[in-house]
């Protein structure tokens, strides 16, 4: 028999399902979001709401529960965190719902962040992290090799690394996340904005152009002369976090959030020793841009098949109240109206807004993940040696091009 202190927390337990799933908002947000979990929860407790349930997974198993969801009788969530890359897709397949009632939002939203949430006009997502990558540099380990200012252009980066390696100081002074993930696309992404290029050729999308095998050269050459760790093939955006916060890379670029960390004693080794920096571009393009970077933005999407959309509406702007985005200021705010404030609250803030002014986008295309696949697969063929840079990008080109007529 059921002792009779189960039997009240199994009943406890289903009360707490069967009211979350009749009157509440079921929210599913991602663990490694520059938010951090416990920033939602003590957001939210402090706004004395009691019907927003939330549910943390990680990345790699966000897509999967929203698709799960959708395409339950009884819907696991009502509203979802959502990447920009997969927009095109949930919109195309009516998997999530615009957001017409949010209008007097979306004045106050730069337009290059809000146009990355547009589905044929419309727009399916309120954004929420305004994720961009950023230049992180170690200036005590330049200190010791002689430089007393960080690179301004790839080059140069190169150049200072090549001494901190010769003098013995790190035997990798650069290191990054290039493993077969998207952040890969994420990387490669924001070193073709730095030697100048771009996806699309007028309407065509191009993967192989003079400026994608530069940046592709320019990371084979890393691995190649010894100044980049060689396991930044297998490292994640957290690897590398731990790695510079230890004081072990000189230069590294991540998302924002890792500033956060870099500052905190509970986790740095280099308080008050990094620095954040605008991502250096190439010498060819230093007076025409002078910073690049590539958009990692996530927003806050309706489910389709919700039973609560008048509730899951009023949750969206419960959870983006400015008062959010002013506790947790290490992200960048997505209104514009607050812009003034957050560049006079620390130092780099406005490094900050000058790279979210200067990023680059993927693709916007329904089948964004398959042609993910292709260049990445390319890309890290070119990597570990089994291609040379131009024929890898010549072959993904190809590929891309056979399925063309799905994007």
């Amino acid at each position: 028999m059921i002792k009779k202190h189960l039997l009240k927390k199994y009943l406890l337990l289903f009360f707490i399902l069967f009211y979350s799933l009749m009157f509440g908002v079921n929210f599913l947000y991602m663990y490694q979001a520059g938010y951090q979990p416990e920033d939602l929860i003590k957001y939210i407790n402090s706004q004395n709401v009691e019907n927003i349930f939330v549910t943390f997974k990680f990345y790699e198993d966000m897509y999967e529960n929203i698709t799960v969801s959708v395409n339950s009788k009884e819907p696991f969530y009502d509203i979802a965190l959502v990447d920009l890359i997969w927009i095109p897709e949930l919109a195309s397949n009516n998997m999530i719902l615009p957001l017409d009632d949010l209008n007097d939002y979306f004045d106050n939203i730069p337009d290059y962040v809000l146009e990355q949430f547009k589905y044929n006009g419309k727009i399916y997502a309120l954004p929420y992290l305004v994720n961009i990558q950023h230049f992180y540099v170690n200036n005590e380990i330049l200190r010791k090799a002689g430089f007393d200012h960080p690179p301004k252009t790839l080059e140069e980066m190169v150049y200072q690394a090549k001494i901190i390696k010769e003098k013995g100081i790190l035997e990798y002074p650069i290191v990054d996340s290039w493993v077969n993930e998207e952040v890969l696309m994420c990387e490669f992404t924001w070193l073709l904005g730095a030697f100048g290029g771009d996806y699309y050729q007028g309407n065509t999308i191009k993967i192989n152009t003079k400026e994608a095998v530069k940046a592709l050269s320019f990371m084979k050459k890393l691995l190649d002369e010894g100044l980049i760790n060689p396991l930044s093939l297998e490292f994640k955006e957290d690897d590398i976090l731990d790695v510079f916060i230890n004081g072990d890379a000189a230069f590294t670029t991540n998302w924002t959030y890792q500033s956060r960390y870099m500052e905190d004693p509970r986790y740095s080794k280099i308080l008050k020793k990094g620095s954040l920096e605008l991502i250096p571009v190439s010498e060819s393009i230093k007076d025409k841009k002078r910073t690049v970077s590539v958009s990692g933005f996530q927003g806050l999407a309706i489910l389709k098949n919700t039973k609560n959309i008048e509730d899951s509406i009023q949750a969206l702007k419960v959870l983006t109240r400015s008062e959010f985005f002013h506790q947790f200021d290490n992200e960048i705010p997505i209104y514009k109206n607050m812009h003034k404030e957050y560049e006079k609250e620390k130092e780099y803030n406005k490094k900050k807004l000058i790279e979210l002014e200067n990023v680059l986008n993927r693709p916007s295309l329904i089948e964004y993940n398959k042609f993910s696949e292709i260049v990445r697969r390319y890309i890290t063929m070119a990597l570990k040696g089994l291609l040379p840079p131009k024929e890898a990008l010549d072959k993904a080109q190809k590929e891309i091009e056979k399925i063309m007529n799905n994007f």
